[in-house]
């Protein structure tokens, strides 16, 4: 689905600049376009916001498996769990498995 968005966009942006007059219908295709793969990254866009410590890997299953319904949803509920460890040593908290050994 990804490499059919993009040749769709590639094709689009030809045809824009291929053409003098660019029509509404051409211009309202780009923007499809776009908010389709804005859509499509959006878990990897909210793991970035979020500054989720595993953003990479959730662009890599979101890139690889987000046009399956399943990997897409998995991947947008991964960007949205927190990362309570590593905010709580951010926090200066310290961890309770390092605690009950010393």
């Amino acid at each position: 689905m990804l490499i059919l968005l993009v040749g769709l966009l590639v094709v689009t942006l030809i045809g824009l600049t291929a053409v003098e007059s660019v029509s509404w219908a051409a211009l309202l295709n780009l923007g499809v376009m776009v908010f389709a793969l804005v859509l499509y990254f959006l878990p990897a866009l909210v793991a970035q916001e979020r500054r989720h410590t595993k953003a990479v890997a959730i662009f890599v299953l979101d890139l690889f498996l987000g046009w399956t319904f399943l990997g897409w949803v998995g991947a947008l509920v991964w960007a949205f769990t927190e990362d309570n460890r590593d905010r709580a040593t951010e926090a200066g908290v310290n961890d309770p498995a390092s605690t009950a050994r010393g």
